[in-house]
């Protein structure tokens, strides 16, 4: 087997680069929020989609090293949350791409994601999560059903509050 190369390749001087670049480009993000929100938004939706899909790229890149099988479960679950965050961004209004739907779509896309998201993150490694979308005349349907922990009736009332579980 062919030995790896352990040693450091990036100089600090990259590091601070690194830095500097990503703090600058936060900075016009923030900028750009004053000149247009849809930009704004559709700027950070897309850094959302484009690193929720690194992390999915990095994670099955290395499953075949990794024994744990809730790493394949979390880098599904990433792809699918990035893949619904790209339609919520597509959806937000003034994109005019989803005509037949109301401003309601992207608020519903976004609550999807954030159920798909809990439905991965505490389904066990042996469980399963289930979507079905579906459109029944003027509504799309969604409904997520796991085998996970659940969440206790008397807590049930607390989901919609801000940074709830």
């Amino acid at each position: 087997m062919p030995e790896l190369n352990t040693k450091r390749t990036s100089s600090p001087q990259d590091t601070r680069l690194y830095a500097v670049t990503t703090i600058a480009l936060l900075v016009a993000l923030l900028f750009t929020r004053s000149y247009s929100y849809l930009l704004f938004h559709s700027l950070a939706e897309m850094m959302t989609v484009a690193f929720a899909f690194t992390i999915f790229l990095l994670a099955w890149n290395t499953l075949d090293t990794i024994e744990n099988d809730y790493v394949k479960v979390i880098c599904i679950g990433f792809a699918a949350a990035a893949c619904i965050d790209l339609i919520h961004t597509l959806a937000f209004k003034g994109m005019n791409i989803f005509t037949g739907f109301d401003a309601n779509l992207p608020t519903q896309l976004w609550i999807l994601e954030n159920l798909l998201n809990n439905a991965f993150r505490y389904t066990p490694s042996d469980g399963a999560v289930l979507l079905d979308v579906r459109r029944e005349k003027n509504l799309l349907c969604m409904e997520i059903r796991d085998n996970g922990i659940g969440i206790p009736e008397e807590e049930q009332k607390l989901i919609y509050e801000a940074f709830y579980r």
